[in-house]
């Protein structure tokens, strides 16, 4: 993301009719989010920001709803 300075490596690279990077999360039952650290939003927001023509996404298991969540990180 930056030359030799600042690194972002996906969990998962999915693959349709276009790219997808999935950054997996753990789930917070006592928040009821993701939990994060704010260097890993920063990350995705600036890997969208200079790939727009892939998609980012942050995604996570609900344990609460018992289904998988996701947002798409815009720049």
């Amino acid at each position: 993301l930056a030359e030799m300075k600042c690194f972002y490596h996906p969990d998962f690279i999915v693959v349709k009719d276009h790219f997808e990077f999935h950054e997996v999360k753990a789930f917070s039952k006592k928040t009821g989010k993701p939990r994060y650290e704010d260097d890993s939003i920063v990350k995705l927001k600036v890997a969208a920001r200079q790939f727009p023509w892939f998609i980012f996404r942050m995604v996570w298991y609900d344990s609460i709803l018992e289904k998988w969540q996701e947002k798409e990180m815009q720049a």
